[in-house]
């Protein structure tokens, strides 16, 4: 897939980094550089300062991992989504688990029966998780949100909830310093306590409840970031609107599809921008029609005016469309994989097998002709033999005596 972000494990950059930076002062600072929201010059800013201070200009290892920083470092992986997963914690944790039920010694049914038997363990705490989460609450309190906590530990599974009770009692460090409003977009800028060079700005549509957080918090990892909640707080909020509620967070996300419509709802306008260019145009519209609607004259002139602008934009909106498709069109036959069936090759085999369809014949050991072989001309010549034959010929009948004596001898031989 081209358009896949990949990123790599920060659990195996942390031991690189302790093989090939022997100054364990180093290392705590990597993770910040890893974990820290910086803009994309001040974490070149920042790096550029960290390998001055340890002395790493000629370190070949640093050299590399700057050259990889879009693939590890969250300042250029904002805005896409991870699950919150930043190592290879999942597959490596399955190999051990599965490493500590088999062996390489054992039978196949040993295997089978252990296998089982590990993913009836994990069936059953998966299954523990989700009567905790269903029956239970967990406890409460620690934040400014009593309402929206515990609407959040009745929506988001256990593990989730904690994690954006965490964000609400992080948001406590973030002070309002303006609120700007363009028409249904409230723009809230806030700083950080005690600090002056770390700002966040959160855009708020008002009609259809939708946030946009600087630090991309939503897309990255799929729950309300604590800027989010401090604009919350500065509206009086009491509830997490629909559109910040990720549905596979949810604690109904194994039920199905059809439970699905209270959550996420599709809207027309999700993209902030595209959100404020309605509104805008929305006023604008509404402005029209309220001068429209004064007297029959100015209803006709409106009228007129706004069919030729709709089709006007309707005919740029199908070509921009069109033009839209034939690029992705092309785009996907210069990244498209041509697969086909693998070509099929002889084993070792049938390197010497002949090439003919004809089936192979057996002939006998003794004559070298076809229809039988060694035993089946033996028992057959006793039969004739033992057999009252009265056309057998005497001349015959010694020939083929002479024939078993000296087969005969030659098996006492053997």
């Amino acid at each position: 897939m081209p358009h896949t972000k990949h990123r790599l494990c920060t659990w195996h950059i942390s031991e690189n980094a302790l093989r090939h930076v022997k100054d364990p002062a180093f290392h705590p600072r990597l993770k910040r550089m890893m974990f820290h929201r910086f803009t994309e010059e001040g974490f070149v800013k920042e790096w550029n300062a960290l390998i001055e201070e340890f002395g790493l200009q000629d370190n070949r290892w640093a050299r590399m991992i700057f050259c990889l920083r879009k693939l590890w470092a969250i300042t250029f992986l904002r805005g896409h989504f991870f699950a919150g997963m930043d190592t290879t914690q999942r597959c490596e944790g399955m190999n051990y688990f599965i490493k500590t039920k088999v062996d390489p010694n054992m039978k196949l049914s040993e295997f089978v029966r252990q296998i089982d038997l590990g993913l009836s363990w994990l069936r059953n705490d998966e299954s523990k998780l989700d009567y905790e989460t269903t029956n239970t609450l967990p406890p409460l309190g620690g934040t400014y949100f009593p309402d929206i906590e515990r609407q959040a530990a009745s929506v988001f599974t256990r593990a989730l909830f904690f994690r954006v009770r965490n964000e609400m009692k992080w948001e406590g460090k973030y002070t309002v310093r303006s609120i700007i409003e363009e028409g249904d977009i409230v723009t809230t800028k806030f700083r950080k306590y005690r600090t002056t060079n770390v700002s966040r700005s959160v855009m708020f549509n008002t009609v259809i409840e939708e946030f946009y957080c600087e630090c991309e918090g939503i897309p990255t990892n799929g729950i309300p970031c604590r800027h989010i909640f401090a604009t919350m707080k500065s509206r009086n909020m009491n509830k997490i609107p629909n559109l910040l509620i990720l549905w596979r967070w949810t604690v109904q996300a194994k039920i199905g599809e059809e439970s699905r419509e209270s959550y996420n709802p599709k809207c027309k306008y999700t993209c902030i921008v595209e959100s404020a260019r309605f509104g805008h145009i929305h006023n604008q519209g509404a402005e029209i029609a309220y001068y429209s609607t004064k007297n029959e004259d100015l209803f006709r002139l409106g009228n007129t005016h706004m069919e030729k602008v709709v089709n006007i934009i309707r005919t740029a909106w199908q070509e921009y469309t069109d033009d839209a498709k034939n690029k992705t069109t092309e785009a996907e036959k210069e990244t498209e994989i041509d697969i086909r069936n693998p070509v099929f090759t002889k084993t070792k085999g049938t390197a010497n097998c002949p090439t003919t369809d004809r089936k192979m014949v057996r002939r006998c050991s003794i004559y070298n002709k076809k229809g039988h072989n060694k035993t089946t001309y033996l028992r057959r010549e006793t039969n004739t033999i033992d057999s009252p034959d009265l056309s057998l010929n005497l001349e015959d009948l010694s020939n083929n005596t002479v024939r078993l004596n000296v087969i005969e001898f030659g098996r006492s031989i053997q």
